[in-house]
């Protein structure tokens, strides 16, 4: 047979590394072959857990933002109601809501200087910008 000659474990003629400088020496090759293997492995592993992460609410979810002016194009501080929740807009008329599930929703607004009714469309994954509300 083609392995009778080829050594095995037990063979006391095969000489033994007399230290561990010895030893990789003789099994370089091995385990250059033990550690690339080993780093392909744990590079698939982590791209299969970072490839099937849960999808985050921040990818799931969509935000408005505006600014609401006077007919007089002055910005005014207002209330502003969305799905029940009051958010309130910054002096210079700006407001940003992030953060709503995809839908339809009734935009109401109301300050010293009128009110304001509008529908808004939530699309995931993108900020629907208002533009300039003008409030009578």
């Amino acid at each position: 047979m083609a392995f009778e000659n080829s050594p095995t474990l037990d063979d006391p003629s095969q000489e033994k590394p007399s230290s561990l400088a010895d030893w990789l020496a003789i099994n370089r090759r091995k385990i250059y072959i033990a550690l690339f293997a080993f780093l392909i492995i744990w590079s698939m592993i982590i791209l299969v857990l970072f490839l099937t992460r849960p999808v985050s609410t921040a990818d799931q979810h969509g935000g408005i933002d505006g600014t609401i002016l006077t007919k007089n194009l002055d910005p005014v501080s207002a209330e502003i109601l969305i799905n029940n929740e009051v958010i309130q807009n910054y002096d210079d008329g700006y407001f940003f809501v992030p953060d709503l599930p995809p839908g339809e929703y009734i935009m109401k607004v109301s300050s010293s200087e009128g009110t304001l009714e509008s529908t808004v469309v939530i699309v995931t994954g993108q900020v629907n910008e208002l533009g300039r509300l003008i409030i009578e």
